[in-house]
């Protein structure tokens, strides 16, 4: 936004420990949570929504759904190969921008990210296709080539090359520190993994798998019915993030507009009925005085 300062430069030349990358991690995630939020929210909500709930009917039966193995497949397929390397490449374009000094925008993000799409899908095939036929190779070829070729949807969006010149950048990379890349990734999966496994079950502990899937519907068990309430906690965050500073002075204006124009038009109505309310009681008559013996008023 104009006239806030510009983000410190994030230093990407010196080396880190794992400590103190996964504190830098934590601490771009923290500062720029609302456009690695959004992105992640604008990616999957699209795949929990029409595949997991509508398709796989989380949002009709919750926990009991059954999903058909086709929405099963095309879950999966949409995850590996489109959230998850597309939300690497927005993660990598925004350390790349804070690198130089600038803070990242969604907008910029994701249109860097468009820019390098189909060759980020080229990279990611293969690197899958690598993986599979490793792993039925007595899975450790599998293994070696899940680290070894890890990097290539960065060195496609940030390097700007081709799906195997990618592969080639990442095994470079890799090469002469490979058990210490795996130690990191293996590290890593353990920490995010045990950390996710505890808020789904925690939301699995409410009964509702499709507050699970879309964050907005909680199903609460009567009987053999099952009762669709909105979870508005969804709702009011993105009131408060979003439209709450945009909207609040505009609607304060409207809001003592309407106070106004009513004010002006109900005051003649106040007055004519009070108006009404005089003329329709009735007047005092005079007692008359009474009389004496004789025949005057006393």
């Amino acid at each position: 936004m104009a006239g806030e300062p510009p983000p410190a430069r994030l230093d990407l030349s010196s080396p880190r420990t794992y400590l103190e990358l996964l504190t830098a991690t934590f601490e771009v995630v923290a500062r720029h949570s609302a456009v690695l939020l959004t992105a992640a929210l604008v990616l999957i909500t699209p795949v929990a929504l029409l595949v997991d709930g509508v398709w796989g009917r989380a949002l009709a039966d919750g926990p009991r759904a059954r999903p058909p193995t086709g929405a099963e497949a095309a879950s999966l397929g949409l995850r590996v190969f489109l959230v998850l390397p597309v939300m690497s490449a927005i993660g990598a374009v925004a350390v790349q921008t804070l690198g130089g000094g600038r803070a990242p925008t969604l907008g910029g993000a994701l249109r860097a990210v468009a820019a390098r799409l189909p060759a980020l899908l080229g990279a990611v095939i293969l690197y899958v296709t690598g993986v599979a036929v490793g792993t039925a190779l007595f899975v450790v070829p599998g293994i070696w080539v899940l680290v070894l070729w890890y990097f290539a949807a960065q060195a496609v969006v940030i390097d700007g090359l081709g799906p195997r010149d990618a592969l080639r950048a990442s095994t470079d990379l890799v090469r002469g520190r490979w058990w210490h890349t795996a130690g990191v990734l293996l590290a890593t999966g353990l920490l995010f993994g045990v950390g996710g496994s505890v808020v789904i079950g925690l939301i699995g502990a409410t009964g509702s798998t499709a507050l699970y899937v879309a964050g907005l519907i909680v199903v609460e068990p009567v009987g053999r019915t099952r009762v669709h309430h909105l979870n508005p906690v969804p709702v009011r965050e993105v009131y408060q993030r979003w439209i709450r500073p945009i909207a609040e002075a505009p609607a304060d204006e409207l809001l003592a507009l309407k106070r106004v124009a009513e004010a002006r038009v109900q005051a003649p109505d106040v007055r004519d009925a009070r108006a009404k309310r005089r003329a329709a009681k009735p007047t005092a008559k005079a007692k008359p005085r009474p009389r004496t013996a004789t025949g005057r008023s006393a």
